[in-house]
């Protein structure tokens, strides 16, 4: 044990061993592998000043030398880790002016006494440090009056032959190659990463070393802000050895929502056991539709929920279309706008109701807007037709688009609008709109004949068709 040892203080002699100490060990409420460790006989931590182990210490393991001496000077001094001044009196009693403890590398020369001997830095293997005491004792007398005073001091050092060994210090780095920010699955661009955990020892790589893998994703990340059963990302190994080169490669593939990924590599034998890297997944650069101020205002934003609060994004030429879009529905004479859903702030899956299931087929890239025909008021049928009609204009040099009118073909009616002049690219809609509804007709086969039943008769199909002259 460490105690506060007067200048006639010798601790008992206690055997000597030297041997590699390793065990994990928790340490403020996080596991982390204790690299070094008292080997004769462990710190003593008087109960009544520590009623638990200082700063996570349990007496023996520690995960440097640093953190093992500030141990050592606390089981000894107390929780400031510094010998106490002492009065005069004191002193005179056989207390120590001054007291500190310092770590002396093994493998040099140098030697310290103890009581029974003495112990020799150069039998110590180079992975130990011997805990040495530097003490000043002070010799006392009395002055012409009588009164007791210091009259000499004298310095001297030597231990208590506690032995610190630590083990070799291994570092896990996990590295990416590339940018940590990829686009959602089915957005284009880049949906997957690779990925390169090293561990290091020194400075020298540091094969045969196990680690695992995990992935997750930050809640309410990406604009969604719901987080039941929510996908994640996928990783292509969950564990793996390191080779040669102390590395262990693996690739994230993004899921189709957006979100906030991080990737978690863990090394049981290593000083920092877990090292992460956050990835962001998602459409790069949308920015905001922001509420229309003007008076009359000319639009306004609709189709917030809870699931998705903010569902108003776009790429940034795709909001500039889409507020001529709206100046010119204004201008046929519909009244503010109703603009509904466009993207999420970082694009990806927009699931409306929440199930992680693409209940819009679209509105991952910012491109896309509906417009509603019912909010903020009913549109009329004549009004619809009106402004259908002017979208759609051949010669409409304000903007480039296609219009998806959703008129009778099961969908909520709705204005679907391509603010990049693509996405109806069905040989049946034939041009930069469609007004859609559902009807009936006989199937035919690739060879465009009829398909009939088993008696003759032509089989019905039920089918989604743009109108071919002016819409319902």
């Amino acid at each position: 044990m460490v105690k506060i040892p007067k200048h006639n203080y010798r601790p008992t002699c206690l055997a000597i061993r030297s041997y590699l100490f390793v065990l994990v060990v928790a340490s403020c409420g996080t596991n982390a592998l204790a690299q070094c460790s008292f080997t004769n006989y462990p710190l003593w931590f008087d109960p009544e000043i520590f009623p638990e182990f200082p700063g996570g210490y349990d007496g023996n393991n520690y995960r440097n030398q640093d953190e093992a001496l500030t141990a050592a000077k606390r089981a000894a001094f107390g929780p400031t880790g510094a010998y106490p001044s002492y009065s005069v009196a004191y002193v005179c009693k056989g207390y120590y002016i001054s007291m500190n403890l310092s770590l002396a590398a093994g493998g040099g020369a140098g030697e310290f006494p103890y009581d029974g001997g003495v112990m020799r830095l150069a039998d110590l293997a180079t992975n130990q440090s011997l805990l040495v005491f530097s003490v000043r004792r002070g010799f006392c007398g009395r002055d012409a009056n009588g009164n007791l005073s210091i009259v000499s001091t004298r310095d001297f050092v030597y231990t208590q032959t506690q032995v610190l060994s630590c083990s070799e210090q291994r570092s896990l780095q996990l590295g990416l190659s590339g940018l940590s920010e990829i686009r959602p699955a089915g957005t284009g661009g880049t949906s997957t990463i690779s990925l390169i955990a090293k561990v290091t020892s020194g400075n020298s790589s540091a094969p045969g070393t196990a680690i695992s893998f995990s992935v997750d994703v930050a809640p309410n990340s990406g604009g969604h802000d719901h987080d039941v059963n929510r996908p994640k990302g996928s990783l292509s190994a969950t564990q793996g050895v390191t080779d040669a080169n102390g590395e262990v490669k693996l690739t994230f593939q993004a899921p189709t929502i957006s979100g906030t990924h991080t990737i978690k590599a863990n090394c049981n034998t290593c000083s920092n056991p877990v090292a992460s890297k956050e990835i962001q997944v998602k459409v790069p650069n949308l920015v905001e539709m922001l509420p229309d101020t003007a008076k009359p205002a000319t639009y306004t934003l609709v189709g917030a929920t809870g699931n998705h609060k903010s569902n108003h994004w776009f790429a940034p030429n795709a909001r500039d279309t889409l507020v001529s879009v709206v100046d010119t529905m204004f201008k046929t004479g519909w009244g503010a706008v109703g603009v509904n859903d466009g993207s999420l702030v970082w694009g990806g899956l927009f699931d409306i109701k929440g199930g992680w299931t693409p209940s819009h087929q679209e509105h991952r890239m910012g491109t896309e807007v509906d417009l509603s025909v019912t909010n903020p008021r009913n549109v009329t049928d004549a009004q619809k037709k009106k402004t259908y009609a002017e979208l759609c204009k051949k010669n409409n040099s304000a903007f480039s688009i296609q219009t998806l009118w959703h008129q009778d073909d099961g969908y909520p009616e709705h204005f679907h609008v391509y603010l990049d002049g693509t996405g109806l690219n069905s040989p049946a809609q034939g041009g930069p709109c469609c007004a859609r509804y559902k009807t009936t007709r006989a199937k035919v086969d690739k060879n465009g004949d009829p398909v009939l039943d088993r008696n003759g008769k032509p089989v019905q199909e039920n089918v989604a068709l743009c109108e071919e002259t002016s819409p319902r």
